[in-house]
């Protein structure tokens, strides 16, 4: 009887080992299967869903959308490094694409004025269409032309923009050789730019045009003769940079050549005007008839 409840409680004891280790599996395998499951989710969060998001975002850039921008990581992981590379890619891509815009537009604008200056055969009318075209298309505070006087040492306003060119325009505006940004660009026959007119010295200030932050005046010349100045100010520090001298040099030469247009048209109005007046300043003689004695032997025929 001894012998047979010992044998139970083996029995028992085998039957309860056998229950915890099948006990301890099946809550291995939960635990084994939740940490799974878990990974999975961590890995779809940090890896899957990220890369998902970049790959939609580089197909918008694809499609030309320029401002879309990656999903920013919150690690530094090489998932986050990837998505800032690929912003400032996209960021590089919208400069680019800003800076062809705007050079594209500067090359209209340089067509377009040179095409308009090739029709104008006045002064007075040419430096209003370039100054305003000047200022409107580019967005500059102001624009005004200069051009020497007779005893090449003043620099006269010939035209400026708004108000202010209006009233400098009254006032017979001049600035002598050598001075201030125009007079420099005059003497010296070459661009001066200055990103903070504040900072320069021997800049003129002119209380016509308070706002002014940035200046450039560009020589309009033939070769070694300088003919004037186109000057232009922006209201913004650092507003104007060497492509706007580039480009204002540009246009600087078109003017040139049509102030030449304008002196020849000039020159050969004043000669065709001077023919006309002295062909009707001659005098009028009446027509006298002679009479013309026949040879003799003609006559007694």
């Amino acid at each position: 009887m001894a012998v047979f409840g010992l044998s139970l409680s083996t029995a028992a004891t085998t039957s309860l080992r056998n229950q915890l280790i099948v006990t301890n599996i099946l809550i291995g395998g939960s635990l084994a299967l939740l940490f799974v499951l878990i990974t999975l989710i961590l890995v779809r969060n940090i890896i899957t869903r990220p890369i998902a998001a970049l790959s939609a975002s580089a197909k918008q850039v694809a499609a030309g959308k320029l401002d879309v921008l990656a999903p920013s990581a919150t690690n530094r992981d090489e998932l986050g490094v990837l998505a800032e590379s690929f912003n400032n890619m996209t960021a590089k891509l919208r400069q680019s694409m800003e800076d062809l815009r705007r050079r594209a537009d500067e090359a209209t604008t340089v067509s377009e004025v040179s095409r308009r200056l090739s029709t104008i055969l006045n002064r007075k009318e040419l430096v209003t269409e370039v100054v305003n075209q000047v200022k409107n298309a580019f967005n500059y505070y102001h624009a005004q032309i200069y051009f020497y006087d007779e005893t090449k040492e003043n620099l006269v306003m010939a035209g400026g923009t708004g108000k202010a060119g209006e009233m400098m325009l009254a006032q017979f505006h001049k600035i002598a050789k050598g001075r201030g940004l125009v007079g420099r660009a005059a003497e010296t026959n070459a661009p001066v730019l200055v990103a903070n007119v504040s900072q320069s010295i021997g800049w003129l200030a002119n209380p016509l045009l308070p706002e002014t932050k940035s200046e450039a005046a560009i020589p309009i010349s033939i070769g070694k003769q300088v003919l004037g100045v186109l000057d232009v100010q922006h209201n913004v520090i650092g507003g104007l940079k060497q492509e706007d001298v580039d480009l204002l040099q540009s246009i600087a030469n078109q003017i040139a050549i049509a102030l030449q247009n304008v002196q020849q048209y000039d020159k050969h109005s004043r000669v065709k005007s001077a023919s006309v007046t002295s062909t009707k300043s001659l005098p009028t003689q009446p027509c006298s008839w002679k009479t013309v004695s026949l040879p003799t032997a003609i006559r007694q025929q």
